[in-house]
């Protein structure tokens, strides 16, 4: 399973039902999507997003490659 940012609580689970579980972080990092952000709701009930401040990379970047940016944006 791909692991995200902020897992949900059936991961967990998950992870206590396994014999092994494998952490890899030399797999291609995926851009657009939810193992670097998430949404959280807001104050008012509007999602807000939480997202890992990341250098721009290659398309082909692995997960053990990648940096947080100086200067978030």
């Amino acid at each position: 399973m791909q692991p995200y940012f902020i897992p949900y609580a059936g991961y967990f689970r998950l992870f206590a039902e396994a014999d092994v579980v494998c952490i890899f972080d030399c797999v291609q990092f995926p851009r657009r999507g939810w193992v670097h952000r998430n949404q959280l709701p807001g104050v008012t009930g509007q999602p807000l997003w939480l997202t890992l401040p990341l250098t721009k990379g290659k398309m082909n970047t692995r997960i053990a490659d990648l940096q947080f940016a100086d200067d978030p944006v």
